[in-house]
């Protein structure tokens, strides 16, 4: 290997380790992040991305926040296709980020998860959760 090769192999673990991290699914985060995706653009197919998080402890502050960052991390990546030739993109992304973290947060329903949440964003509540059971 020459220094050369470096970079691109540490590119390469890089997005290994992101892929690893998005490998297990929950099935409502992926939900949640990709209803707040349509309305940023209401006229395409809403993405979607499943977020896991079984390799983690929500009971404590460190699982709450790596859950959060790969939240953030997916709703990044739903919410990015906004139009961005649009006068009002940026606004629509910032609402597409912030109700598909809220709306993750509040159907994953751990204390740990919301408090960290509240203390990213003060003032800012979760929408209410509507379950359905057969």
């Amino acid at each position: 290997m020459t220094l050369i090769d470096r970079p691109e192999r540490a590119r390469s673990r890089l997005l290994n380790n992101v892929a690893r991290a998005g490998v297990a699914a929950l099935a409502v985060c992926s939900v949640a992040l990709s209803s707040r995706a349509a309305a940023a653009d209401p006229s395409s197919e809403t993405p979607t991305l499943k977020v896991f998080y079984g390799d983690l402890n929500l009971e404590r502050p460190e699982g709450a926040a790596a859950l959060y960052r790969r939240l953030r991390a997916a709703a990044d990546t739903v919410c990015s296709p906004v139009d961005s030739t649009q006068p009002d993109w940026l606004k629509r992304f910032e609402d597409c980020m912030r109700g598909s973290i809220a709306d993750a947060v509040a159907k994953v329903d751990k204390p740990v998860l919301t408090a960290y949440y509240q203390s990213k964003n003060p003032g800012r509540a979760l929408p209410p959760v509507v379950t359905a059971k057969n």
